[in-house]
């Protein structure tokens, strides 16, 4: 009798797999969804059919319901879904003080119709009140083959303390895989984004989006739109590969921001388009991040560039021009190539803009007549290969670059370091450029920023330049080497000093000042085995120039380009001064200096003080009247000589006094 049972079972059992052949998208635990409490214990358990269709919808909404009803912040409710692969036709609410754990291997599906998505936080909150202490854990959200609807897998707004913690993230479809928008305290951890399907070149879609509450365009069904601002966002330790883009967006405000974003030590691997890209963030660090073969690094935009002046949005609230980004972009390792979406590619963009009341008309743009500039942020530490420019910077003032190391894949284009549109009081310092069409270029009425210690090399064109308007820039103790054509070249722009740099190989000049340029100082420079002249100034170019150390440089000389005469120079001799007096007077005496067509007399009260010019003379005596009896004079004197508008000034003399 019992073999007849044994044999019975066996029979339905190839019976039943006869007409429920294995799949692992119908195959469920047993046990179904589980609810488990704050101690690990099964409260809970929803079962699912595993004849029927693996439309988990149903099964899922229970859970979350049990949930909203049981869990709070003394009991957060774990949903532990089973293994396998399961579809949504209905978006689910997520439900606070939960987590939806699917580490047993949970394969989910977006299967739904129009553009539902797999969870998203519940609508009709204002602030932060929503959705709060949420948790995804695990498993694999993705589309269904079906789905071509540019629906993202989840959406979180008005909420607080939600994390994602490795999450598979697949098969995008023209749209992202998560939006944020009004939250704060966010968290992306561990989790992998992969794969985006559509057409590339019409696509800028983030995998994960940093966004606005925006009716219209950006973040429909999730009211209300009070204004609120994402803050305390944290994307870190997650993989981005085969998308348009990584991280952030391109979305925002006028004069609103968001606050306190973090992206750290993520990996970004071919992406046609850009790895971060943050418009209107302050307070934000972006560091240790690897960026490889994508189409740009990191973006970091304060005003949209004129041509995205139109998609700026309306916001009924007034909010002000920030004043200080406080951001910070370092230690990341980038490398970006030109892509089908980016043609120019680069390393780190920083933007901002002046909006005038003329772009303001022509783009059609919410954005208030102002000028929205980058304001104190900091790019350190970055290791940057491309093949079109490092690190640019528009409109972007009192702001630091320094300790980059920038190189190109070619010499005939792109620059190292680029700053731009007004792009004031910075300071460039100890970066690392090698090759690249130019090493430094300041360009379009940047002015007052100090370029010292950069270290550039084997340019095509030249080392460092300074655009015509672009005035009282600093060029001081960098390194040049074997640049295509001139280490330094000046344009039309009134420089304070270039001073204590060391140029080498230059294929051409050395130091260039073209037609209508100044340089208030040019002193203590190195310039060896340039193929040309050490220091070449342009008919109608202008300036100072001290000593500098000429070696094989045009036979040592400096060149000056006159409208009737040409001539060479080189460093003037140094005067040596005697000083006697008489009455109330010092007289102070010197023999000529070979070369020199005039000497400057200077004067300090202390052998250490500051010697301020008091007067000049061609002779070689000078005579200083109307002293004070008892008082002890310091003098020295300057030899210059004076030709097409440069002065070739020797170093000050050293100091002889007298006491009257």
């Amino acid at each position: 009798m019992k073999s007849k049972v044994v044999s019975s079972i066996i029979s339905l059992v190839i019976l039943v797999t006869c007409i429920f052949p294995f799949s692992a998208t119908n195959v469920f635990a047993a046990d179904g969804i589980q609810i488990l409490d704050s101690g690990s214990n099964t409260v809970q358990e929803i079962p699912v059919d595993a004849f029927a269709s693996n439309d988990i919808t149903e099964p899922l909404k229970q859970a979350l319901q049990y949930c909203a009803q049981n869990a709070n912040e003394q009991n957060v409710l774990t949903i532990k879904m089973p293994a396998g692969e399961y579809s949504i036709t209905k978006t689910n609410i997520a439900t606070s003080n939960t987590v939806l754990d699917l580490t047993n291997g949970t394969k989910i599906y977006n299967n739904c119709a129009g553009r539902g998505n797999i969870i998203n936080s519940p609508s009709g909150y204002y602030g932060y009140g929503g959705l709060t202490n949420f948790t995804v854990r695990g498993g694999e959200l993705t589309y269904s083959a079906e789905n071509g609807n540019e629906s993202t897998l989840s959406r979180i707004a008005h909420a607080s303390n939600v994390r994602f913690e490795n999450v598979s993230f697949t098969n995008g479809y023209m749209s992202h895989f998560v939006e944020v928008a009004g939250s704060t305290n966010v968290v992306f951890s561990g989790c992998t984004f992969d794969g985006f399907l559509g057409d590339l070149t019409s696509s800028s879609c983030e995998a994960i989006q940093i966004d606005i509450l925006e009716e219209e365009e950006h973040f429909s069904g999730f009211p209300y739109y009070d204004g609120t601002m994402n803050s305390n966002i944290t994307v870190e330790n997650c993989t981005f590969k085969n998308l348009v883009s990584g991280v952030g967006t391109k979305s925002m405000f006028h004069s609103y921001y968001q606050k306190n974003i973090t992206i750290r030590n993520n990996t970004f691997t071919n992406l046609t388009g850009s790895a971060i890209s943050c418009t209107a963030f302050v307070n934000t660090n972006i560091y240790g991040n690897t960026i490889t073969d994508c189409g740009e690094g990191i973006n970091y935009y304060l005003m949209r560039n004129d041509s995205r002046l139109g998609t700026v949005c309306e916001i009924d609230q007034d909010g002000s021009i920030n004043k200080n980004c406080a951001s910070n972009i370092y230690n990341n390792i980038i490398s970006v190539k030109a892509t089908e979406d980016i043609a120019t590619a680069s390393g780190i963009y920083v933007f901002g803009n002046n909006v005038t009341a003329s772009k303001q008309s022509k783009y059609d743009s919410y954005a208030p007549v102002g000028n929205y500039a980058v304001n104190k942020i900091s790019v350190h530490n970055n290791t940057i290969n491309t093949t079109g420019h490092g690190i640019r910077l528009y409109d972007t003032v009192n702001s630091k670059v320094y300790s980059n190391t920038i190189t190109s894949s070619r010499s005939s284009g792109g620059y190292g370091i680029y700053l731009a549109n007004a792009s004031n009081s910075n300071s460039v310092y100890s970066n690392r450029i090698t090759r690249f069409s130019n090493g430094i270029l300041v360009a379009s009425s940047s002015k007052s920023n100090k370029l010292t210690r950069n270290n550039i090399n084997g340019v095509g064109n030249s080392g460092i330049v300074i655009n015509s308007g672009c005035n009282s820039n600093v060029i001081e103790s960098n390194v040049v080497s074997n640049s295509g054509k001139n280490g330094i070249l000046i344009g039309a722009a009134k420089v304070n000093s270039i001073q204590k740099n060391n140029i080498s190989s230059s294929k051409s000049n050395a130091l260039q000042i073209n037609a209508k340029g100044n340089v208030s100082a040019i002193k203590g420079n190195v310039f060896n085995s340039n193929s040309k002249y050490a220091i070449y100034f342009d008919k109608n170019a202008s300036g100072n120039v001290y000593a500098n150390n000429y070696k094989n440089c045009s036979s040592r000389y400096g060149y000056s380009k006159g409208t009737k005469k040409d001539y060479k120079f080189a460093n003037v001799g140094v005067p040596s001064i005697s000083v006697s007096k008489s009455g109330t007077s010092a007289k102070i005496s010197w023999k000529k200096v070979g070369g020199a067509t005039t000497y400057y007399i200077y004067r300090a009260t202390s052998k250490k003080g500051t010697y301020s010019y008091i007067g000049s003379t061609k002779s070689k005596t000078y005579t200083n009247k109307k002293l004070k009896k008892g008082k002890t004079y310091y003098y020295k004197v300057q030899a210059v000589k004076v030709a097409n508008g440069v002065k070739s000034r020797s170093n000050l003399s050293n100091y002889k006094s007298k006491k009257i």
